[in-house]
């Protein structure tokens, strides 16, 4: 990679006749990026981002911090398909695609947008993959038996054939493709499986991914072979941990888990948290709960097949951990009824007691018995992805707009200046 690296530097001194040429090509460059803020359908983010040419030029198993913290923004954007559409457009990318943004979600299927540009002899192709939505809670939660998680896998099998896909209808050629590949939550699962096998085809000199939020996703051997996956996480997330390591779950690639340790990134997080989303922050003040989570979820199913087939009394019937975790997914994709919430009622005078306590810390109870909302909660808080890019790069204001109205790059009119 240096070799090509030093030819290109000859080469563009060669065409441009100046040192300015070449130094031109690799300045970097502010670029204003946007994602919407969840559950807020007429506010929006915009951020910026500063990227120089090379950080495209994917390969070196380096971590990137600046490409980390556009990915960031690129996962956050993924919600809805209009925001990363435009973000690549900014960035230069072309081809610009969608595929699964439609108002029924299949539970097999992911969304995600992709869009390619040249980069040098090679053309990138840049994947963002969107986090879930309706009824995909449910594969969620099929964690299944085999050595991948069975709903994340088949997430994985869609991506690679939409890829396919998109490197037929363009014609773009094999030996020369590179990969970048983020996602949040659902998707950075997904985008975790897709970087393993995109690696395993093209090698991880033409790949790198920056997932965020991701669940574990394999029980394979040696997973942190994949270098060209960087996982960052945070330990009061408690999607990160399921699931469960005990199981023998984990992710491919490297975990980069975020400090939030001292107080003063909790205040950071909560500040921002309230500046952006006009929310107060739910979420937890340390990964305490968390571990007390996973302590009684390993209780009540020590392995898959405990998951799967052991069962507890709730109120007249009994309910599977799986079972369980299903009718979360039922209030999740609101497909819940009057009966669902009688039965979540009576879990909490059950052996799922800890548990349901744990997913309803910081939840309007009233609300969610009779909207169904399961969105506002410790859990989500802990789980959103504006306390991530806080803690990743706080000292880089977020502005929050309406939509349709826009936010120009020279504002400066920020939500949270650095206090750092």
């Amino acid at each position: 990679m240096l070799k090509n690296k030093t030819k290109a530097l000859i080469l563009a001194l060669f065409i441009g006749g100046t040192m300015m040429t070449t130094a031109c090509a690799t300045e970097t460059k502010t670029v204003s990026l946007s994602f919407p803020i969840e559950n807020k359908e007429d506010l929006a983010v915009q951020k910026a981002v500063d990227l120089n040419v090379r950080d495209f030029d994917i390969g070196d198993g380096v971590y990137n911090p600046r490409l980390a913290s556009m990915c960031a923004v690129m996962a956050a954007s993924a919600s809805e398909s209009k925001s990363p559409q435009e973000n690549l457009y900014e960035m230069g990318f072309s081809h610009i695609a969608k595929f699964s943004y439609e108002d029924y979600y299949e539970e097999d299927r992911v969304g995600v947008v992709m869009g390619s540009k040249n980069i040098g002899p090679d053309m990138l192709i840049f994947l963002t993959v969107r986090g879930t939505r309706g009824r995909e809670w449910y594969s969620n939660f099929d964690v299944g038996y085999g050595k991948e998680h069975k709903g994340f896998s088949q997430c994985a099998d869609f991506l690679q054939k939409k890829t396919e896909q998109y490197i037929t209808n363009y014609a773009l050629d094999r030996d020369h493709l590179r990969f970048l590949v983020t996602g949040y939550s659902r998707g950075a699962a997904a985008a975790n499986i897709f970087s393993k096998r995109l690696i395993d085809e093209y090698t991880e000199e033409r790949v790198a991914a920056y997932t965020f939020a991701s669940p574990n996703t394999t029980t394979e051997e040696n997973p942190d072979q994949y270098r060209a996956i960087y996982n960052i996480v945070k330990a009061d997330d408690v999607f990160t941990q399921i699931p469960l390591s005990k199981w023998g779950y984990h992710r491919y690639g490297t975990d980069i888990e975020l400090d939030e340790s001292d107080e003063s990134s909790k205040d950071e997080v909560r500040q921002v948290f309230r500046s952006v989303t006009g929310d107060e922050f739910r979420g937890f003040d340390s990964e305490t709960e968390v571990q007390s989570f996973v302590r009684n979820a390993y209780r009540l199913a020590p392995g898959i097949y405990d998951y799967y087939q052991k069962r507890y009394t709730v109120g007249d019937k009994t309910l599977t951990m799986y079972e369980y975790m299903t009718l979360a997914a039922k209030f999740l994709c609101e497909e819940n009824d009057e009966e669902d919430a009688d039965t979540l009622t009576e879990t909490l005078l059950s052996d799922f007691s800890d548990i349901s306590l744990f997913f309803l810390s910081g939840m309007d109870m009233e609300d969610l018995l009779l909207t169904g909302d399961f969105y506002k909660s410790g859990v989500a808080d802990s789980h959103s992805m504006v306390g991530y890019m806080t803690l990743m790069d706080g000292d880089t204001p977020l502005k929050v707009f309406k939509e349709g109205e826009g936010v120009s790059a020279d504002e400066r009119v920020t939500v949270l200046a650095n206090s750092r």
